[in-house]
């Protein structure tokens, strides 16, 4: 085993950095008790467990980690914890960083301070085929971003004259709390086999007024046979999405999205699927508990309880006074699925750009679009 023990002072740290380097040399670990550090990783080079494990623990300090694809707490086939136990600390990655793993554990912890989280995707809490990838942060305000990098296949459908910048443009993210698997789209049957189930990838923020940005495939998402988890227990929170969002699940997927309390905020680029939302055998539940004044956001997207191909999802508001504003949602489904909408108590405001005919969402209120269908306001 290799070890780096360093007790103080404002050090930078380059190159391989707490990485197992190979099956000779599988474990590592780097030990940083204080000082504002900066650490550059090389690729699969920080805090990364490849077939062995990796471990980097910084006690103190304003830090700084700049992450190249497969490090920051990665494990691939192995183990990789990346422990920041105080100051602000700035994480910037490029893909597949931040509490990520295929094929093994991948661990990022953060005990206190506002930090920053940024990533190009499949990050933040990613859990890749046979991977359990985790962003486990204790305290502060918070900032995570993932996404604007990797453009979305959808563009060739959706927007085929669209170019990077364009409103409509979409990106793909796959974090936040996001697992997926890797699903093999071909007519020759021999390669179906090729396909791999997903992982479970978990975001879990314990305190503070925290921000989520993100792109197509995140905060609490499953994908092809993937769990995503998104759970933000205290703070008032702003969260912004795009396509597949907020709890939202696709191709046999399962999601779980949890705020516990606070004032928080809900937005979405669109165009379609946020907030407890299920696909193709999927299934869903996002909650917004306790009593706080939400608002939803969502004229450019569907959601709030909706299925479609033999999904389950249901969407939770535990109370207050809550604004929801929506394309389409409120408990629709299609194709032999089931979805609800539930909101316990408080004076809402509802708005439904849609138009659904004899259905005007409003309080104390119980409708059903058909079959598997679920509108509840007490």
């Amino acid at each position: 085993m290799a070890l780096i023990l360093d007790l103080g002072g404002n050090d930078s740290y380059h190159g391989l950095i707490g990485a197992s380097y190979d099956v000779r040399y599988g474990n590592a670990v780097v030990i940083d008790l204080a000082g504002n550090d900066r650490y550059t990783g090389a690729p699969l080079g920080l805090a990364t467990g490849r077939l062995g494990v990796g471990l980097l623990f910084d006690g103190s300090g304003d830090d700084t980690y700049e992450l190249s694809p497969g490090s920051g707490g990665v494990g691939l086939g192995g183990l990789g914890i990346l422990v920041d136990t105080q100051g602000h600390d700035q994480y910037h990655g490029n893909r597949l960083t931040q509490g990520a793993a295929i094929g093994g554990l991948g661990l990022l912890i953060d005990t206190a301070g506002n930090d920053r989280y940024s990533s190009h995707g499949f990050a933040i809490g990613f859990g890749g085929p046979l991977g359990l990838g985790a962003v486990i942060d204790s305290d502060g305000d918070d900032q995570y971003q993932c996404g604007d990098v990797l453009p979305s296949a959808y563009n060739a459908h959706d927007a085929p004259d669209s170019k990077p910048g364009d409103p409509e443009f979409q990106y793909d993210c796959f974090g936040l709390g996001a697992g997926a698997g890797l699903r093999v789209l071909t007519a020759q049957p021999q390669w179906l086999n090729q396909s791999l189930a997903g992982g479970m990838g978990l975001l879990l923020d314990l305190k503070g007024h925290d921000r989520y940005q993100s792109a197509n495939f995140s905060q609490g998402m499953g994908y092809f046979f993937g769990a995503g988890i998104l759970l933000d227990l205290d703070g008032e929170d702003d969260y912004q999405a795009a396509r597949y969002g907020h709890g939202a699940s696709a191709h046999y997927g399962v999601a779980l999205f949890i705020d516990r309390h606070g004032d928080d905020r809900y937005k979405s680029t669109g165009p379609y699927y946020n907030a407890g939302v299920a696909w193709d055998h999927s299934v869903s539940l996002t909650i917004d508990a306790g009593i706080g004044q939400d608002s939803y956001t969502f004229d450019g997207t569907t959601g709030l309880g909706k299925a479609d191909h033999t999904g389950w999802a249901v969407f939770l508001d535990e109370g207050g006074h809550d604004a929801y504003r929506v394309k389409s949602g409120f408990g629709e489904t299609s194709e032999q699925s089931f979805a609800a909408f539930i909101d316990l108590t408080g004076e809402d405001q509802y708005s439904l750009l849609s138009g659904v005919p004899d259905f005007r969402p409003g309080n104390s209120m119980i409708f059903s679009h058909g079959t598997g269908s679920f509108f509840q306001d007490r």
